[in-house]
């Protein structure tokens, strides 16, 4: 972790990775926000889930739905997590971790192929790998190659060093349905484990529900995911 800012008035606690915040109040309800590279005062954080100039806020529904944001649009998801405990191994697959300047070139190019991979990555492939290079702890990546090319890959993108975010799930079209992303989810957990976290979360595709819960992903909870709405965005940057 980057920082974490404690608040023990108002029982909040913010913990940053990268451009990500998590927002937890009384250790039990979270609040992700993704703020990108604006700077972040300290003393916004008892405003921070009643405002609306967030371009993404994940929260649970029990704050969710005391919310009214302008410009967003709702949408419920089931968060899935799994822990050393309740991993069901897969077959590896020579899964590997991705740790060279190459192997990130080839994660953001796999990336660029995944129509629905919503990240915003610099335009210019080098300048995205070297993003994914400088990231820190809790950070990993692993990924499944068929002869030398990545086919399938998966990141733990942010969190703290007991409780980490699963993110960036993807498969070459042509190499889906051979084991591939259970094979790297799989490696990556078990890598993740080893380094001491306890917990790992993601919000699943409906279509890849069965197979996190295959590899014993079980229900942890409901999230809403706030998402502003596109021409919204647009006008606030050309302002």
């Amino acid at each position: 972790m980057e920082g974490v800012l404690s608040f023990p008035e108002s029982d909040v606690e913010i913990h940053r990775t990268g451009s990500l915040y998590a927002i937890s109040y009384l250790g039990l309800s979270m609040v992700l926000i993704d703020k990108g590279t604006r700077s972040f005062n300290p003393d916004e954080a008892e405003r921070m889930i009643e405002d609306s100039r967030w371009n993404s806020l994940l929260s649970p529904k029990s704050i969710a739905d005391t919310l009214t944001i302008q410009g967003t649009k709702k949408e419920d998801r089931i968060l899935l997590s799994v822990t050393p405990a309740t991993l069901i191994p897969s077959n590896c697959h020579n899964a590997r971790m991705l740790e060279r300047a190459d192997d990130y070139l080839s994660l953001i190019r796999l990336y660029r192929t995944i129509d629905s991979m919503a990240d915003p990555y610099p335009e210019d492939d080098n300048d995205a790998a070297e993003k994914f290079a400088e990231r820190k702890f809790p950070f990993m990546a692993a990924g499944v190659f068929e002869n030398s090319r990545l086919v399938s890959a998966a990141i733990i993108s942010a969190g703290t060093e007991r409780n980490a975010m699963i993110a960036g799930v993807a498969t070459d079209k042509e190499c889906r349905n051979r084991g591939y992303a259970s094979s790297v989810l799989s490696y990556l957990s078990k890598a993740a484990f080893s380094r001491g976290i306890e917990r790992l979360s993601l919000w699943p595709e409906q279509k890849a529900e069965g197979m996190y819960r295959k590899l014993g992903f079980s229900e942890f909870g409901w999230y809403t995911l706030f998402r502003r709405n596109e021409h919204e965005i647009c006008e606030n940057q050309d302002t």
